[in-house]
């Protein structure tokens, strides 16, 4: 999928990112950098609704009886994946916890996760 060509950035000691200064020329222009970034992000959300949607069809072909599980079709081999979820509490399992986070919080023995990232909008 080669919708645009990217420059090479150059990589220095500080930052695997930032360009040495006055080798600004190898870096794509911010602009260009957002709307790709932007272009790129919707077109992912559409695919995965199109994938989502055929699972679905697929779902239904299954139930139907038109495949068996772990069934090849080709080079593509079809298995249903099953995963435990996280726990589903009971209600003073979850207020044992909540007051179990808020003690630890009073008492100042939480750190923050910090998360960082870019959002492009």
């Amino acid at each position: 999928m080669s919708e645009t060509t990217l420059k090479p950035v150059m990589k220095t000691q500080s930052h695997p990112m930032m360009t040495p200064s006055g080798d600004e020329q190898f870096l794509n222009p911010i602009e260009r950098v957002v709307d790709d970034i932007a272009r790129f992000s919707t077109r992912i959300r559409e695919l995965n609704s199109l994938v989502a949607g055929l699972k679905h069809e697929l779902q239904q072909h299954y139930e139907q009886g038109a495949f068996e599980e772990n069934q090849k079709f080709g080079d593509l081999r079809v298995f249903r994946v099953k995963k435990t979820g996280s726990y589903e509490y009971p209600e003073e399992v979850v207020e044992k916890i909540n007051q179990l986070k808020r003690k630890a919080e009073l008492d100042h023995k939480l750190e923050p996760k910090k998360i960082e990232y870019w959002v492009v909008r």
